[in-house]
């Protein structure tokens, strides 16, 4: 699905924007391009559809990683941190008491900073 997207964002460039005189020039692009012209328009949708389908592999790693429970690794932890899941959150699947929770992450975080 992807590289299909890809390859239609490629074929819409070539065909109308390779040809188009108002690519060319920047005062242009976003007065044209990016507001008033229908190629755009539709590159940007399959834009969002890009974006979408990354969003969705990032919610199942994340739902896959957070199943693993206390067979969660570092790499993991740092990954759903990155994802901007709560320390809350990440000690609840490893099953952390609330007493440990700031101590066992401030020493991960430690850990993988260095």
């Amino acid at each position: 699905m992807r590289t299909a997207i890809l390859k239609e964002i490629d074929r819409l460039e070539f065909k109308h924007c390779k040809n188009c005189p108002l690519t060319n020039d920047d005062r242009y692009y976003e007065k044209h391009c990016i507001k008033n012209c229908e190629i755009g328009d539709e590159i940007k949708e399959l834009g969002q559809e890009l974006i979408g389908i990354k969003e969705q592999q990032h919610a199942v790693r994340v739902q896959e990683i957070m199943s693993k429970g206390k067979n969660m690794t570092h790499e993991d932890i740092l990954y759903l941190r990155n994802r901007e899941v709560s320390r809350k959150e990440i000690a609840k699947a490893l099953d952390i008491k609330q007493d440990f929770v700031k101590p066992f992450f401030d020493s991960i975080e430690g850990v993988i900073s260095v």
